[in-house]
């Protein structure tokens, strides 16, 4: 399509696309304007390059994007509500270390990470990619099982499995690290 032609096909689109996004995500959502622009954006790249069919009414495919950018949003706020708790109550947190942002605290998150990471590595691949996906990217069990090609009760076995192997690996590391007595309990 022509650049010329940009501005009427915006005009005729853009009400539309608004109209979706409202529906989909609400007025005062906080990423509105920009989950518009980003729609927009979509569309007339798509068209640009040649890529739009023309099977039905700009109108009409430009509202089924905008759906699918809401929907893209309102996964994306799923996983990132499963890994970060973004409310004002903190005493979710009361296990975790404090944080008062010394590098003392940062050395100590930085252990944290690399006993993680350690844990993780020593995994099975199928099992490491479960907890991974799952626990740190935020993806359902049905999601986790179409990525590794598997049944969900396989992908939610793997799962499980791979935790318990995280555990005991960080558990006996801790052992070691601190001559803890095997049956001396170590917060674990």
């Amino acid at each position: 399509m022509l650049r010329a032609h940009r501005g009427a096909l915006l005009g005729s689109i853009q009400h539309v696309v608004e109209g979706v996004l409202r529906r989909e995500l609400g007025a005062n959502d906080h990423e509105y304007d920009d989950l518009v622009q980003s729609t927009l954006e979509r569309v007339l790249t798509t068209i640009e390059a040649g890529k739009f069919r023309g099977d039905c009414p700009v109108q009409k495919w430009a509202a089924a994007v905008a759906r699918c950018v809401a929907i893209d949003a309102i996964r994306e706020r799923t996983r990132d509500r499963l890994l970060f708790d973004r409310s004002e109550d903190s005493s979710s947190l009361s296990g975790l270390p404090a944080t008062d942002g010394g590098p003392e605290h940062l050395a100590e998150m930085h252990g944290y990470l690399e006993e993680l990471e350690h844990a993780l590595a020593r995994l099975p691949a199928p099992k490491a990619a479960a907890v991974y996906l799952h626990d740190v990217l935020g993806y359902d069990l049905a999601e986790v099982a179409r990525a590794l090609g598997t049944t969900v009760a396989a992908a939610q076995s793997r799962l499980v499995r791979g935790r318990q192997q995280i555990f005991n690996i960080l558990r006996k590391r801790r052992r070691r690290d601190f001559c803890l007595p095997q049956g001396a309990s170590d917060g674990y």
